[in-house]
């Protein structure tokens, strides 16, 4: 019997057709699909819907912090015992023309226009014990900075014991400034008295803070799943800080083989922070190397479904001057900017040199003459010292 032009038509239509079950899956698949990404849209929304209502935004665009009391002054390193809590100086900390009475200008917003213009965000780090206030010294102190219109970025690294004017209180190492802040109620607390000594010491004008402690640290690289880091040299220290109960000044050993490996929050803080076996100088390089891996790994497309955790995470575990809105535009002029334009700059030696104070306290003092240019190409014109 032949085959009629229709039923050719009807048997080579079924020949081309997809299974069923290969149907079926690629609808699961789609509706699957579509429903985690408005789901995952509806998780960050709420979350910035939350973190805008705790940072009351019709008021202050200022994150506010109402359980965060202000921080009693002091406290060590672990395992640090040769770097004392700073004495505070035999002077009345507010004069009628001394620079403790200064009031600064609120922080600027992010609009249309300012965002045309570099932005320096100061990056902090510190100790904190038993999660007690913010008076305390600051391990890492960096500057980043953002071009938006040449979309470059740049990083500055100063060291803690650089000895600099602390405008108002006296000569000494930059990480007590906030100790000082804090403890003359300077207004702003130490962040803000530690900007304006980078200010007048540096002439970089600070717009915003960022300051973490070590737990907070930890959090948020465990929240994007890790980092990746090139170890470029092997690390080992048998003196990392390690405080246990009954033995707050205990110390273990790490050590990092060269080569590229994936760290979690523990790892990646102990890498950032050893010293003991190399310098505060290479420390500051491997934080540098820290940052722009987490900057990678949050940009991945695998990082996106926890950045709504990751934006939780961040709000809960730090104290800044950021508004939602300020930290969102920085978020994208960071997406925006090239990594392979990206300045670096650590200040070590020739830039400053090893100096040992009358008290015996071990300092580093800046040749400006080095500095100056340096800070130049990373930040661009300047009032110079």
């Amino acid at each position: 019997m032949s085959i009629t032009v229709a039923q050719e038509h009807n048997k080579r239509e079924r020949r081309s057709r997809p299974p069923l079950w290969l149907r079926v899956f690629i609808v699961l698949f789609l509706v699957v699909f579509l429903f985690g990404g408005f789901y995952s849209g509806y998780l960050f929304y709420a979350t910035v819907r939350e973190i805008v209502a705790r940072a009351e935004m019709p008021a202050v665009p200022v994150i506010q912090w109402p359980s965060i009391s202000l921080p009693e002054a002091a406290a060590e390193e672990g395992g640090e015992a040769s770097e004392p809590v700073p004495v505070m100086p035999e002077m009345t900390p507010v004069v009628s023309a001394g620079d403790l009475s200064y009031v600064p200008p609120p922080a600027p917003m992010l609009s249309p226009s300012q965002a045309e213009n570099r932005i320096n965000v100061l990056l902090l780090g510190i100790d904190r014990r038993g999660q007690k206030g913010w008076g305390y010294r600051t391990d890492t102190i960096i500057i980043v900075t953002v071009d938006p219109v040449a979309k470059t970025a740049g990083m500055l690294s100063i060291p803690r014991d650089l000895q600099l004017e602390i405008p108002g209180v006296k000569e000494d190492r930059i990480n007590t400034a906030n100790v000082y802040g804090y403890a003359y109620d300077y207004p702003g607390g130490g962040p803000a008295l530690l900007k304006r000594t980078i200010e007048k010491n540096f002439g970089i004008p600070i717009d915003y803070y960022i300051m973490v402690d070590f737990q907070g640290f930890e959090k948020i690289i465990d929240t994007l799943g890790g980092v990746d880091v090139d170890v470029p040299r092997t690390l080992h220290d048998t003196k990392y800080p390690d405080p246990q109960p009954g033995d707050p000044f205990g110390m273990k050993t790490v050590h990092f083989d060269p080569g590229r490996q994936h760290m979690n929050g523990q790892t990646a803080l102990e890498y950032a922070r050893s010293r003991m076996s190399t310098s505060d100088f290479d420390r500051a390089k491997r934080q540098q190397q820290i940052l722009i891996a987490l900057r990678d790994r949050a940009l991945q497309p695998a990082s996106m479904p926890r950045w709504p955790l990751l934006a939780q995470t961040v709000f809960n575990g730090i104290r800044t001057d950021l508004g939602v809105r300020q930290s969102l535009s920085l978020a994208v002029m960071a997406v925006r900017v090239d990594p392979a334009s990206l300045e670096r700059l650590v200040l070590e030696p020739p830039l400053v040199k090893g100096h040992r104070r009358a008290d015996g306290a071990a300092v580093q003092l800046p040749n400006w003459n080095l500095i100056n240019p340096e800070l130049d190409k990373v930040f661009g014109p300047r009032t110079a010292r």
